[in-house]
């Protein structure tokens, strides 16, 4: 469990190869407060655990994204993050 800012420090310390759940809650919040550039560089690295995994029929973790809301800019973001996931 981190803020953003706390993971953006700490992540090269952080060994993602042994996460299996990333929640990210308030996604309406971080996104108005301009958090965009934050949350995508966290989801690409997630990300790229899973397309590594993947290969190797390890546990691919799972995303949840949580928001009391479903804006125009959350349906962007979701547009632009997993086009490709």
């Amino acid at each position: 469990m981190s803020t953003i800012d706390r993971f953006q420090r700490l992540r090269d310390h952080l060994f993602l190869s042994n996460v299996s759940h990333l929640v990210i809650d308030e996604l309406d919040t971080l996104l108005d407060n301009n958090f965009t550039e934050q949350l995508t560089s966290i989801l690409e690295a997630v990300k790229g655990r899973q397309l590594k995994n993947r290969d190797y029929g390890q546990q691919i973790p799972k995303v949840m994204l949580v928001s009391a809301t479903f804006t125009p800019i959350i349906g962007n973001f979701f547009d632009r993050t997993f086009k490709y996931y």
